[in-house]
């Protein structure tokens, strides 16, 4: 399954566009099959976007499940470093909240 950013705005910049990829890249992969995330043609990108749709995902689906499962192609050297930071922002805000859980839980 391939997901072309450009059809769905012509700049990642939006947490409302983040939103309809975040909808698009759920569906995708609900099928079980490796999504391909084509940027090709968008040069401008902000953080807001990325949380809103890949770093979301990631989060939920987990490092490991993620790299496996979603493909990131054309983006500029600027959009994978936003990207990057996103997933790694959400995914350690998840094992945080995860760890105070676990703390928690043996408080009891």
């Amino acid at each position: 399954m391939k997901i072309i950013i450009k059809e769905i705005s012509s700049i990642a910049i939006s947490s409302k566009s983040g939103m309809l990829l975040r909808q698009k890249l759920e569906k995708a992969l609900e099928s079980n099959e490796i999504v391909t995330i084509d940027f090709c043609g968008v040069d401008k990108f902000a953080s807001m976007y990325f949380n809103a749709s890949i770093g979301y995902v990631a989060q939920k689906l987990g490092r490991e499940e993620f790299n496996r499962r979603v493909k990131i192609v054309n983006i500029t050297i600027n959009g994978k470093e936003i990207i990057n930071s996103s997933i790694e922002n959400s995914i350690s805000k998840k094992e945080s909240f995860d760890i105070q859980e676990t703390l928690k839980g043996l408080g009891d």
